[in-house]
């Protein structure tokens, strides 16, 4: 005889951060049902879970509830493809040099840190499956692992959030390669904001921590100093003004989507030890959908899932060079100018599954000492005595096919990307 339990899902368990008024959950807001196991009347699964999909904005929301009650309060989600033969350009979001659908990390494991809310409730992770890729590979495996933390001699240099706010409000999401140093890529990563406020406290106090360099003016006006702090409502306005600072972000045009993730310089110091346990559980999620019940090894998806919603197919190629004129043919009269431009429109593929009408697509050079470009379909940057691009920022916006509920039905997706430097005009 198996035990039937009646419980809660995450987004109605008092005390859990997924708990929120306006549900993060409806199938208008592109949320779709994509794994699942809870077991039948004859068989109890190991660990009960189940897990949705967010078409829209190609987030993989797993939940996984504590039935073997892990006396950890802290755990850590690492996902990556079970095979390195057999995998897809589907985890480019959180990478910053191997982003491509021609050139991706096939070892990249992609983690979540979050605080439990209590023994026997729900842990979930989430993970940005932004990367379209049409011609993934069928037999495409993702694999989760979960693991407790000992976060005891780990020091957070912050006076803005605790360790514990960190791990509810603002999550760290990391991307390393296999054996890389979780701290140090918690370091580096993106966080999934619980509200625009969270995003506000980490802006004001990177900001006032870094006033001297070009964005610290920038953030002052927009979010204030952590002693005299101003209103956030909402982060995709100051984005565009800020990418090079900024490395990537999705979410809401004009209202926030809940559990933004946005990517920043110097968004999270921490020094000391993150112990991980032994693998505690382990799954593995094929992303193919396919008729008929799982096999013994993996879970098949629930439904037809296109993954993923853009991509840039290659690495870009900007002409960049620094060059001298000589109006008057004196050299008194000579000066030094950076120029740059775009050699050919990067090419991309954008998920015509993902329910979304693709508005534009622009580019903006970003900069170390200075800020971006304005974004265009062809940008280039001419400054006397300026200094070379280092990035180049894509824009795309984009509009859901149907209204939603919750969400705003406008998107916009952010990413700096590394280019390829030409000296040949």
């Amino acid at each position: 005889m198996i035990r039937s339990n009646v419980v809660q899902i995450p987004f109605y368990t008092g005390g859990h951060t997924l708990n929120t008024l306006e549900k993060d959950m409806y199938p208008a807001d592109g949320w779709v049902l994509a794994f699942r196991d809870f077991g039948s009347p004859s068989a109890a699964p190991d660990v009960p879970f189940f897990a949705l999909y967010n078409r829209y904005r190609g987030i993989l929301r797993i939940m996984l509830y504590n039935s073997r009650e892990l006396t950890y309060s802290r755990f850590n989600l690492d996902l990556s493809f079970k095979d390195p033969l057999a995998t897809g350009a589907v985890l480019t979001y959180s990478d910053k040099t191997r982003a491509f659908r021609n050139d991706f990390d096939p070892a990249k494991v992609e983690s979540f840190m979050v605080e439990a809310n209590s023994i026997g409730g729900w842990i979930y992770g989430d993970f940005m499956l932004t990367g379209y890729d049409p011609t993934m590979n069928d037999a495409t495996q993702l694999r989760l692992q979960l693991r407790g933390m000992d976060t005891s001699t780990l020091t957070l240099e912050s006076t803005e959030f605790t360790l514990s706010e960190i791990l509810s409000d603002a999550n760290p999401g990391t991307s390393r390669s296999s054996g890389g140093d979780l701290v140090s890529a918690a370091k580096q990563g993106h966080k999934f904001y619980k509200s625009a406020s969270d995003a506000a406290k980490s802006l004001r106090k990177v900001g006032a921590d870094n006033s001297s360099k070009w964005w610290g003016g920038i953030l002052k006006t927009v979010v204030g100093t952590p002693t005299q702090p101003s209103v956030l409502s909402t982060v995709a306005p100051i984005v565009g003004g800020l990418v090079g600072f900024i490395s990537s972000f999705f979410g809401g045009e004009a209202d926030p989507a809940p559990r933004e993730p946005l990517n920043f310089e110097g968004s999270l110091k921490m020094s000391g030890t993150l112990t991980l346990s032994q693998p505690l559980y382990a799954m593995d999620l094929g992303l193919k959908y396919t008729v008929g019940g799982n096999p013994p090894d993996y879970y098949r998806a629930l439904n037809n899932i296109t993954w993923g919603v853009f991509n840039l197919n290659t690495r870009p190629t900007v002409y960049a060079a620094i060059k001298q004129e000589c109006p008057t043919g004196n050299r008194p009269d000579c000066f030094r100018y950076a120029e740059a431009y775009l050699k050919d429109e990067p090419s991309y593929v954008f998920n015509p599954s993902a329910g979304l009408q693709l508005v534009s697509v622009n580019y903006a050079f970003t900069f170390l000492n200075r800020p971006p470009t304005g974004f265009s379909s062809s940008p280039d940057h001419y400054e006397v005595g300026g200094e070379m691009p280092n990035g180049l920022a894509v824009r795309v916006k984009m509009r859901t096919a149907s209204p939603t509920l919750y969400f705003d039905d406008d998107l916009v997706f952010y990413k700096v990307y590394p280019f390829t430097k030409s000296l040949t005009p």
